[in-house]
């Protein structure tokens, strides 16, 4: 009796588990109960699980075998091919033997998968483990017999004086280096004629940590009933070798290396054990170099190298190059030998031509040995920043009102307009004129109109000195908000990055973080069929850390123009005010900036979506499941909020990245919210007390379509919503819960929101937070 059975997968979905669809294994079972002499033949891609394993004759595994299934499989069944094939994944006995079995190991918990199994992928972790699964990997059984005998290694001691930790690129690792060779007898113990896999695999020294065995070589031998072969198998130094996270790369360890050679990765079925040392190698031998961050043109600086020899060889006469870009200069030591177990710093006097390209740049040092070819190679990376903004600008974004086609901001054409910036309110912005806003002082661009005058970010690292509380920028964007990182780098060495947002000069209102600097009255277009309007520049600021010296400053990286949504900054400095961005907000209260509730007598008090909807506060409190009264508190999923007082006043954090203040300890946080113009996910970042942090991921569902989605549930939806435009008509909306997971015994410090978007308009995506809270329930999975 045959039993043809199979499985069903794709690339877009995950197999729900192991076991054979549609009762296939009940009908397997029922089958061989009547039959014991039943051959299961297995149509899958992957391992399933066999519980009526031991009720059955054989099973045959064909894959997937294409459209000539029904010739191959009549071919195997009755003798006419030998099936020689050998597993390539381990089939385990059922889910709870695999690597990821946990649910934080797959499908993960809150948005996060945990790769806990380290290196001890597939096979290794059964080995590593001492489990048995179902059939090891590199298994498969035949009509015939196979015998293996003579294991021979040679050389039995190794001496390893090339293989090192070094890149490919420099072509002086020696990895490729033959270094070892085990060769066997495979015989054909049985009647028929077939074939075997023999498999060679390798057990590295303690030292290496590594797992208890991994494959390193195999060659398929076709055998006659009596025949024997001789496989042999050649082992260079990447095969001996470990991934050392210090020398960032692959060492060749000393000690014991075992051999074991057989017909798969099961102990049981390798017969032939034996093994070899290394007694002397060049071990972790690497180079690391270091840099300052930014190295200005026409500058001198120095440049270290460390060589770690941490290895049985010495290095002898070693000389330490420095390669620098062109023009630049290094100053060149002289040789020295480094002993095994020791490390070495050179330090090299690095000149810089006052013309350098700006940009990051590569340092790459070399060491060589008896003036031979490079032995080690390690390499940095440093930046040559602009001079200053005026060297960096990059666009011409005003024009004199006599000349409007001289400069093209927004890369069709349109541009400030220089007299109507110089008459701008609040504040006037002239050529080289000075603006001080909450106490940071800029220059506004000092060039004729027309010419390049701001910088559109690109990563672009700029010179600038000073000390103070924050740093400013005057600045907009085009084709909606920009939103990126900037790093301030300091004189000591050390940097951090913020989150930098302008809003779109069109727009004249300001996003998340930032504040009108000017507006002004029109704009210079050519042709435009918008006509006039007016534009804004707009201010923002970062904070610094204090006691710190900044020495540049590194522009976040957007898309240029042409289309695209892109920053442009006109100026930035140092200053002594209190930063619109990256500090946290005392409150989710504070950090309210959208309106998102009204009362029903005066429903354009709010906008929740930037087209003139918002909640009803009176249909809120009648909400269902849960109602939501202002100022009230409202428990849901263990978790008890205090819903938003202000009704047709700031009520809701458009989520943005900012930084929330709040205490508490707990198994949950929970945020009450909802998105505009479809579901809203992204990742933010729990604090602690204790300095540690953790990721989390949400989502929100749409308001408008009173749907959860996955990770968040409904915590209201109200009977209708409040419209101010004609064109709309009563519908349903909603708010939603959704909760992350916190860590045991860990005292929450701070909460920083997803980074979604940080405004509201028609076709907009946002989310909208109305609360927090830490409670004691079962998270919703967030994300």
């Amino acid at each position: 009796m045959v039993v043809v059975s199979d499985d069903t997968e794709s690339e877009a979905a995950d197999r729900a588990g192991l076991n054979l669809p549609s009762a296939q294994d009940e009908l397997i079972s029922s089958v061989a109960a009547a039959n014991p002499h039943t051959v299961v033949v297995v149509d899958a891609g992957a391992p399933v699980a066999m519980p009526w394993l031991h009720s059955v004759a054989s099973v045959l595994y064909a894959w997937y075998p294409g459209e000539s299934n029904g010739t191959a499989l009549a071919s195997v069944l009755f003798g006419q091919t030998d099936p020689s094939g050998h597993l390539p994944v381990t089939f385990p006995q059922s889910l709870d033997q695999v690597p990821a079995s946990t649910p934080q190991q797959f499908p993960g918990v809150n948005g996060q998968v945990d790769y806990s199994e380290g290196i001890d992928v597939g096979y290794r972790h059964y080995d590593a483990a001492g489990e048995t699964p179902l059939f090891p990997f590199g298994f498969g059984l035949s009509y015939t017999h196979f015998a293996f005998s003579h294991l021979r290694i040679t050389p039995g001691s190794v001496q390893n004086a090339s293989s090192n930790p070094g890149t490919t690129a420099c072509k002086c690792n020696g990895q490729s280096t033959h270094e070892v060779t085990v060769s066997a007898t495979v015989t054909n113990t049985g009647k028929v004629a077939g074939a075997d896999v023999a498999q060679l695999y390798l057990g590295d020294p303690r030292v290496a940590g590594e797992p208890p065995r991994q494959l390193k070589a195999f060659a398929r031998v076709h055998l006659a009933p009596g025949e024997s072969k001789t496989v042999q198998f050649t082992l260079n130094g990447h095969d001996l070798s470990y991934w050392d996270d210090a020398a960032n790369g692959w060492v060749v360890p000393d000690g014991r290396f075992g051999v074991f050679v057989g017909d798969s990765s099961a102990p049981s079925d390798l017969p032939l054990q034996s093994d070899f040392s290394v007694v002397r190698t060049v071990g972790a031998r690497y180079v690391t170099v270091s840099a300052r961050p930014t190295i200005d043109a026409g500058s001198t600086t120095t440049v270290s190298a460390k060589l770690v020899n941490d290895g049985d060889f010495a290095l002898q006469q070693a000389q330490f190059t420095l390669n620098v870009p062109s023009g630049w200069t290094a100053s060149r030591p002289g040789p020295v030998t480094i002993a095994p177990g020791h490390t070495v710093t050179e330090n090299f006097r690095v000149t810089v031509p006052a013309d350098a390209k700006t940009g990051t740049k590569t340092l790459t040092a070399d060491v060589t040995s008896r003036g031979g070819p490079a032995l080690v190679q390690g390499s940095t990376t440093t930046i040559v920043p602009f001079a200053s903004m005026k060297a960096a600008y990059n666009n011409a974004g005003i024009s004199d009102d006599s000349n409007e086609a001289a400069a093209n901001y927004d890369d069709v054409g349109d541009s400030f307009s220089a007299q109507k910036l110089a008459a701008g309110t609040p504040d006037a912005l002239t050529p080289g004129g000075s603006v001080t806003i909450d106490q940071t002082t800029f220059t506004w661009p000092d060039v004729p109109a027309g010419t390049p005058d701001n910088v559109v970010t690109g990563g672009q690292t700029v010179d600038l000195s000073g000390h103070g509380t924050d740093l400013g920028f005057l600045g907009s964007s085009q084709n909606g908000t920009a939103s990126g990182n900037v790093t301030v780098n300091y004189t000591d060495g050390s940097s951090q990055s913020f989150n930098l947002n302008m809003a779109d000069w069109f727009a004249n209102a300001p996003a998340v973080g930032d504040q009108i600097a000017a507006t002004t009255s029109n704009w210079n277009f050519q042709g435009n069929s918008i006509g006039a309007h007016p534009v804004s520049v707009y201010f923002a600021s970062v904070p610094l850390k204090p006691g710190k010296a900044v020495q540049s400053v590194t522009l976040p990286i957007l898309n240029l123009a042409g289309g695209t949504t892109a920053m442009h900054i006109f100026a930035m400095a140092v200053g002594n005010g209190t930063p619109t961005m990256g500090a946290p907000f005392p409150s989710l209260a504070a950090a309210y900036d959208n309106a998102g509730i009204s009362d029903n007598s005066n429903p354009a008090a709010a906008d929740f979506d930037g087209t003139g909807e918002s909640f009803s506060a009176q249909a809120l409190a009648a909400g269902t499941p849960t109602a939501l009264t202002a100022g009230g508190p409202a428990t849901i999923g263990g978790v008890t909020f205090n819903w938003p007082a202000p009704v047709g006043a700031p009520d809701n954090v458009i989520a943005d990245g900012q930084i929330i203040d709040m205490s508490g300890s707990g198994d949950e946080l929970g945020f009450l919210g909802a998105a505009g113009f479809g579901a809203a996910t992204g990742s933010g970042t729990v604090t602690y007390t204790d300095g540690t942090t953790q990721p989390y991921s949400i989502s929100m569902a749409d308001w408008f379509n009173n749907a959860p989605v996955s990770g968040d549930q409904i915590a209201t939806t109200t009977s209708s919503w409040n419209f101010s435009g004609s064109g709309q008509t009563p519908h349903m909306v909603s708010v939603y819960f959704a909760s992350v997971a916190l860590q045991p015994g860990k005292t929450v410090a701070s909460v920083t929101l997803p980074a979604v978007g940080s405004g509201v308009a028609s076709g907009i995506n946002a989310m909208h937070i109305f609360s927090i809270g830490i409670g004691h329930g079962t998270p919703t999975g967030g994300g």
